[in-house]
């Protein structure tokens, strides 16, 4: 039986993604376009109790928390 990977293993690889897709450039990951990646709006972290610039848009929490459910 797998384990499932925690939030915190699931943001790692994500990040790891995202770094390596953009040579290794944090501005860049911060600065990318490119909408079509399915993890585009997960590229980075935010803070839970900040809030959201859109009333619709997932935070990578929500995105963890659905995909742990």
């Amino acid at each position: 039986m797998c384990k499932q990977p925690t939030p915190n293993e699931m943001l790692a690889d994500i990040r790891a993604h995202c770094l390596d897709c953009m040579g290794g450039s944090r501005k860049a990951v911060q600065q990318c376009t490119s909408r079509d990646c399915r993890l585009w709006r997960y590229r980075t972290a935010e803070n839970q109790d900040r809030p959201r610039k859109e009333k619709n848009q997932m935070t990578i929490f929500d995105y963890l928390r659905e995909a742990q459910s």
